[in-house]
């Protein structure tokens, strides 16, 4: 989904459980995604060149996420909840 129109992703990924990958790179995004917990095989997480600040985000927990990419967004600080991701290494 990489590319899209911000209205045209979907506001939950929950329905999606067998989901390993999700490219929402370049969509205006402003806020992470909500229901990516659910997720149980997610493992990469590509968020990049959005509008993400992470400031007043309630970051879901994913166990298996393994890879998360939030280069080219507004961030200005990494909020401390992106530790509890057990399996994140890139």
């Amino acid at each position: 989904m990489r590319g899209q129109n911000s209205h045209a992703v979907p506001k939950s990924f929950k329905k999606l459980a067998t989901l390993e990958k999700l490219d929402l790179a370049d969509n205006q995004l402003t806020a992470f995604p909500v229901g990516i917990k659910r997720n149980e095989f997610l493992k990469e997480l590509l968020l990049s060149s959005n509008s993400l600040t992470l400031e007043n985000d309630q970051i879901e927990t994913s166990s298996s996420l393994e890879k998360l990419e939030l280069q080219k967004n507004k961030i200005k600080t990494i909020p401390a909840s992106i530790q509890s991701f057990p399996h994140l290494k890139n």
